[in-house]
């Protein structure tokens, strides 16, 4: 909040930048969250056995690019 001359003080200085970095702390603990989650269901699905493994590069372009045409209906 400015003083009559517009000049924050210390503390008033403080309680703007902590306004400021408190959104962003808890957008980065929710992307923190959603990070974990997603790693869990990926580890559940290599550990039941629900994944791919390709022997090369081209293998698995061709796979990707079967899946987009069929995803596109090309």
């Amino acid at each position: 909040m400015p003083t009559r001359n517009g000049v924050l003080t210390d503390h008033q200085n403080h309680f703007v930048e902590q306004r400021l970095i408190e959104p962003r702390e808890h957008e980065d603990e929710l992307r923190i969250a959603v990070l974990r989650d997603a790693a869990k269901v990926g580890i559940a699905d290599i550990e039941a056995g629900n994944f791919r493994s390709f022997d090369s590069a081209e293998m698995l372009g061709q796979h990707l690019a079967a899946l987009t045409s069929e995803v596109i209906g090309v």
